[in-house]
């Protein structure tokens, strides 16, 4: 959280490489594209993760020209430049996810009604699930008790449902 780049203020992927993404929470990050995450050409691979409140002129949550493959995963609360923008990119996979702004078909389009960037838990910061929030129990429990999510969320907790994101709510 709170990085700023000009190619992906969290992460940036290029070229023919491969990013793996897994139960990670992606916050507060700012670029002139992919606020989050920018993938230029390469592969990235989305399961179990929260990206909320990231900025970019262009792709505020991801900005994508390679391919995306997404399952179980909260695109949301862009502050700029929407939750998703393929610039001759594809979607390979697209499992049970929520964007809040419908920029990506198939996938829930409602606020997903997220806590702040806080210690919930757990090793590391998460954004939890507020009660009502459309992410619980939306998930796709086949992905979620796999490899590399193996049932877990972020903080380590079992997960007793499978909910969207890197939370889970319990």
């Amino acid at each position: 959280s709170g990085n700023t780049a000009i190619f992906g203020g969290g992460v940036y992927n290029a070229g023919s490489g491969i990013l793996n993404f897994s139960n990670s929470t992606v916050s507060g990050n700012s670029a002139g594209q992919g606020g989050a995450i920018a993938n230029s050409g390469g592969t990235v691979i989305v399961t179990n993760s929260t990206v909320s409140g990231n900025s970019a002129n262009q792709g505020g949550g991801i900005a994508n020209t390679g391919t995306l493959n997404i399952a179980n995963t909260i695109i949301a609360n862009s502050t700029s430049g929407g939750d998703y923008l393929s610039s001759g990119g594809t979607i390979g996979t697209n499992t049970n996810n929520l964007v809040e702004d419908g920029s990506i078909s198939g996938a829930i389009a409602l606020d997903p009604l997220l806590g702040p960037l806080q210690n919930n838990g757990g090793p590391t910061f998460t954004q939890a699930l507020l009660p009502g929030s459309p992410a619980i129990a939306a998930g796709n429990s086949t992905i979620s008790n796999a490899a590399p999510i193996n049932g877990l969320d972020q903080r380590g907790f079992a997960r007793t449902t499978s909910d969207i994101g890197a939370y889970s709510y319990n």
